[in-house]
């Protein structure tokens, strides 16, 4: 792919070892000066090159500034991916997904790495704007946006949910949704959250409670935008997902404001 890098990490914090795929904006190399949104996506493997290209899409429309995609993907040969997405995406142990609980719970210190490996080194390799982060994720990588959203308020401005596993852990993020309006702090998020109508009872019940519960908290600041995508299933999703997703998580910052994200 054009204007595109795989930069290796440092093993990290967490004992993991992480790879980054990177896609820069053509304006890049024409534009010295110019400093750029990063969209940080899990599940890098899977989603990067249909979220550069969403994302070029949505820049050449003017519905997004130009901005840098950086996917999160696992190092070495052949990483056990279905066994390392579930330890690092999913907060806290569900006992009726890992009875044992030695397969899952780790978001704290995925995120973690995120806020103090992966950024930092993101943002002293480019020239980012760290005033508008995005994060991405579909199914476990949505529940984990969710989560950072409520967890580590500020690091992110925007967080795309694509059919999300909300159900995780007795709607967990939920919880801490409560707790958060509790609280009476502003979260200052643009949050997006979608799913297919051919998803799994649990993904599009738990994603449309979780949507509308939130949306009545009134919590200061949040925009959050639920959208039922038709006729798609829970990977088929992504498309229009983060294409909309995208368009939403910009509409303040975009060159020409879109009038239906």
């Amino acid at each position: 792919m054009a204007n595109t890098e795989v930069r290796i990490l440092p093993p990290s914090a967490n004992g993991h070892n992480y790879v980054l795929y990177v896609s820069l904006p053509s304006s890049y190399a024409t534009s010295p000066s110019r400093r750029y949104p990063v969209v940080y996506a899990t599940d890098g493997y899977w989603d990067f090159a249909l979220l550069s290209t969403n994302a070029g899409n949505e820049q050449v429309d003017g519905s997004m500034p130009d901005s840098i995609v950086a996917g999160i993907a696992y190092g070495g040969a052949n990483p056990d991916v279905a066994s390392l997405r579930e330890w690092d995406l999913t907060p806290g142990v569900d006992p009726n997904s890992d009875p044992s609980g030695n397969l899952s719970g780790h978001a704290q210190d995925f995120l973690g790495v995120i806020a103090g490996e992966i950024i930092p080194f993101v943002e002293g390799n480019y020239r980012v704007d760290p005033s508008f982060r995005i994060l991405t994720g579909n199914s476990f990588g949505g529940l984990f946006a969710t989560y950072a959203a409520f967890q580590r308020p500020g690091l992110f401005q925007a967080v795309i949910a694509s059919s999300p596993s909300l159900w995780w852990r007795n709607d967990s993020v939920l919880g801490m949704a409560r707790a958060y309006a509790a609280s009476g702090a502003a979260l200052n998020t643009r949050m997006w959250i979608s799913y297919g109508t051919e998803d799994s009872a649990s993904i599009t019940g738990n994603a449309l409670q979780f949507a509308q519960q939130v949306s009545r908290m009134g919590i200061p600041g949040l925009a959050l935008a639920v959208r039922e995508i038709e006729g798609e299933r829970h990977s088929s999703t992504k498309a229009e997902a983060y294409t909309r997703g995208l368009r939403f998580a910009c509409v303040n910052i975009a060159p020409i404001p879109p009038t239906s994200p």
